[in-house]
């Protein structure tokens, strides 16, 4: 038997290194909306403030930095790949889970039919 839980050394999941690796994902995805949580409150209060003034150049800047839904598209976006940053831990814990559990049916089932031979 592989140190991967399988039978083969071609083909396997380090489940311990993957448990660990699940633990830091955690952790980057926290700090990660944290950020991103921080820095689009920013935005907002920074654009809330219209720093491009009132005048035909500030009209002119302000059209264009708006162009196409502006800051808040991007945020859109980027709210868009947080969530898939976070959502991606637990479905790759839920996966493994699910792998292990095939993995431990099998290796039971082969060692049942080595007994019987």
């Amino acid at each position: 038997m592989s140190e991967y839980g399988g039978y083969e050394d071609v083909v396997g999941v380090h489940y311990q290194g993957v448990t660990h690796g699940l633990v830091r994902w955690d952790t980057m995805s926290v700090d990660v909306h944290t950020l991103w949580v921080m820095k689009v409150e920013r935005i907002r209060a920074l654009n809330a403030l219209a720093p491009w003034g009132r005048d035909t150049a500030g009209a002119a800047f302000q059209a264009a930095y708006m162009n196409g839904g502006g800051p808040e598209k991007m945020i859109e976006y980027g709210d868009g790949i947080v969530k898939t940053v976070i959502e991606a831990g637990p479905k790759v814990r839920n996966n493994i889970g699910t792998t292990q559990a095939t993995d431990d049916h099998e290796r039971a089932a082969m060692d049942r039919l080595i007994e019987e031979v």
